[in-house]
């Protein structure tokens, strides 16, 4: 999932950005790269909805301009990032 915030290039990270997402199949694990050195994320089931739903939230942090999280299924293993 690609995170672009418009904004001017000179901008701090957000310090955190939550999303509430509908995904094709369910995700246990993210992993987080981009330009700020704390930029990290988790996804988890969002709130208030049937877990069967595929809805999940995915919580970020350090958030840069542009930044990229990789979502796995399965087991929870970490993602990797290329």
């Amino acid at each position: 999932m690609h995170v672009i915030r418009y904004d001017y290039d000179d901008v701090p990270p957000l310090p955190a950005l939550t999303l509430d997402v509908r995904l094709p199949q369910t995700f246990v694990c993210a992993a987080a790269s981009g330009n700020s050195p704390g930029f990290a994320a988790t996804v988890s089931p969002a709130p208030d909805e049937p877990a069967d739903s595929r809805w999940h939230r995915i919580d970020m942090t350090g958030v840069p301009l542009y930044g990229i999280v990789v979502l796995q299924p399965g087991n929870g293993d970490p993602p990797p990032l290329q």
